[in-house]
């Protein structure tokens, strides 16, 4: 297992730089240039070679030190999703209390961030098919609908609403019918066969084919769910985080103390308390262990079978784990 985990690379953020280290920890260096100040999220490219990042201005930093900037959101970017492919991205962009999607259609071209799309829906947290064909994104129930009618407006992280499903040719739509409420995260399993996402704290799967899916059904029911949802690599299992508790004490920069869930697409559901914040997490290349941010500001490995934990690097940025196969 030692030797295997010192073939792939783990990459976080540290004090606006990207550091990467084996997967046991050892041989830890800087990865971007000193003179960069590269974001506390990251993403990687589907090549492994460059990394995107950015609030405001979507900037993309390759392994030459080179950057390249994508131009401005006209908001606060979160979470930039590639395309399978690395043609193109797609962002959760924030302003005040709107929330839309907004799309590069082409990075080689260094096309700027548009509004996925032009009407005013309020929408976020887009997830790529595994063939770049389809996004499939949360979109918020107008107060008209009658699903929601005589609701005051609300902010978006307590809004209800729904899964759907776009194909990006032809702006076709279709819903996944499951119960309404606010969606935390959404994510295809890598086989293409499955759409997973929570909403009112529950984690839930529909099937899907052709950018069809069928009805939901109920995997784990979790209270106090966070925006992390992510799936192992055989696409059997999926990661996500909650709240056990609330620290009484203002002062404390941690405010939780989480665990990681694995919720299993048949079997039981089984949670490791991390005793701080989870801020992000990352499956290794295996699927036999998880990266992990905390609030104490360490990155951590946690062991798929048994939960058992060790420190790798002391200081990480939250938002930052990626592993990659060497």
């Amino acid at each position: 297992m030692i030797a295997a985990l010192a073939k792939t690379r783990i990459f976080y953020s540290w004090r606006n730089g990207i550091y990467v280290c084996d997967g046991n920890g050892d041989h830890a260096r800087r990865w971007s240039p000193e003179r960069d100040s590269s974001p506390s999220e990251i993403s990687m490219a589907p090549d492994g070679r460059s990394f995107l990042g950015g609030q405001t201005d979507l900037v993309r930093l390759d392994e030459a030190g080179r950057t390249t900037s994508f131009g401005s959101l006209r908001g606060s970017g979160f979470r930039p999703r590639w395309s399978p492919d690395g043609q193109s991205i797609a962002i959760d962009v924030i302003k005040a209390y709107e929330r839309r999607v907004w799309l590069i259609d082409d990075v080689a071209k260094i096309t700027p961030p548009k509004p996925l799309t032009s009407d005013e829906a309020y929408e976020g947290t887009p997830a790529w098919s595994p063939d770049g064909r389809w996004l499939a994104l949360s979109v918020g129930l107008p107060p008209q609908s009658p699903d929601v009618a005589q609701q005051e407006p609300v902010k978006h992280e307590e809004r209800r609403s729904r899964v759907e499903v776009l194909e990006l040719a032809t702006r076709k739509r279709t819903f996944i019918e499951h119960p309404l409420g606010a969606i935390g995260a959404i994510a295809w399993s890598p086989d293409g066969g499955w759409i997973a996402f929570t909403v009112a704290n529950s984690v839930c799967v529909a099937p899907v084919a052709g950018g069809s899916a069928g009805p939901s059904r109920q995997l784990a029911e979790q209270g106090n769910l966070g925006d992390l949802l992510t799936w192992s690599p055989d696409g059997q299992m999926l990661l996500t985080r909650r709240t056990v508790r609330r620290l009484a004490d203002p002062r404390d920069m941690a405010e939780t103390e989480d665990a990681l869930v694995l919720v299993p697409l048949a079997g039981d559901v089984r949670t490791f308390e991390m005793h701080h914040t989870i801020y992000d997490a990352a499956w290794s290349p295996s699927g036999e262990e998880i990266a992990v941010t905390c609030g104490d500001q360490s990155l951590r490995r946690v062991r798929r079978t048994d939960g058992a934990q060790e420190v790798l690097a002391p200081s990480a940025a939250f938002c930052s784990p990626v592993w990659w196969r060497r």
